[in-house]
C-alpha cells in the first residue's frame, strides 16, 4: 500500500493495496498537495480516491468524509455506520449530517458525543453511536452521511475539487500528513470510498470507470 507523506517519530511498513487510479493525466495532479486539516485517528487509512478540497494557495487539504448507514435507526436512539478497510471512522466531536443533494448545500448536523461502540470482524462491521430522537431525520439504510463544518444548520466540511492520489496511513505517532490530489484522471469507482452522486457530478474532469 502506498502512503502519502506522514510525519512522526516512528514508521510502519504495510502491505500492497488495490490500484484505484486507472490513469492520471500528465498534468492532472497537484503534486505538492496540502497538509490534511482533519487528520483522522491513529490506525486510520485515508484511502486513495477519497474526495478532498484542496486550497492550492494555502496548501491545506480538507478530507471529505462520507459515511454509509449500516442499519436504519428503528427507535431513533442509536445509529450504526459501516466500517471497512479504507473507510473513514466516526470520532467524538465530529459533526455529521445527511448528505445534501447538491455540493455545498445546507445540511442539518449533530455532534458525535458519548461512546462509539464498534462491532467488527477482521475490521469489517459497524460503529454505533447514540442519537437523540429524530436529530438526524430518518436516514435510510445505505444512505450517506457527511462530515459537516459545524453543528445544527451547516454545510459539508469539505467541498471537494479533487480526489486523493494515494493512501495515507495515520500511525500512532503521526502528527502531520499531506495528500497529493488528482483533479484530472480516471478512477475505478468501485474502489473508492463512499461519496455522493453530487460530488461525482461536481468533478467533471475525473472519469469514473465502473469496472471492478
Amino acid at each position: 500500500m502506498a502512503t502519502g507523506n506522514t510525519y512522526g517519530a516512528g514508521s510502519t511498513v504495510i502491505g500492497g493495496g488495490i490500484p484505484v487510479w486507472r490513469s492520471v493525466d500528465p498534468n492532472g495532479k497537484w503534486q505538492s498537495g496540502g497538509k490534511i486539516a482533519n487528520l483522522p485517528v491513529a490506525g486510520t487509512v485515508i484511502a486513495a480516491g477519497t474526495p478532498v478540497e484542496l486550497n492550492t494557495e494555502t496548501h491545506v487539504a480538507k478530507i471529505g468524509n462520507y459515511f454509509k448507514v449500516h442499519t436504519a435507526p428503528s427507535s431513533g436512539t442509536s445509529l450504526k455506520i459501516v466500517v471497512a478497510p479504507g473507510l473513514p471512522r466516526l470520532a467524538v466531536g465530529m459533526y455529521i449530517a445527511p448528505a445534501a443533494a447538491t455540493v455545498g448545500g445546507s445540511v442539518t448536523a449533530i455532534t458525535v458525543t458519548g461512546t462509539i461502540t464498534s462491532v467488527l470482524t477482521d475490521g469489517v462491521g459497524y460503529d454505533e453511536i447514540a442519537i437523540v430522537g429524530s436529530s438526524l431525520g430518518a436516514p435510510a439504510q445505505y444512505s450517506l452521511l457527511v462530515q459537516a463544518a459545524a453543528n445544527s444548520t451547516s454545510v459539508a466540511y469539505a467541498i471537494p475539487n479533487a480526489l486523493t492520489y494515494e493512501d495515507v496511513y495515520v500511525d500512532a505517532d503521526t502528527t502531520v500528513a499531506t495528500a497529493a490530489c488528482v483533479h484530472t484522471g480516471t478512477v475505478y469507482s468501485a474502489r473508492t470510498p463512499f461519496m455522493s452522486a453530487a460530488v461525482i457530478a461536481s468533478l467533471p474532469t475525473i472519469k469514473f470507470d465502473n469496472a471492478l
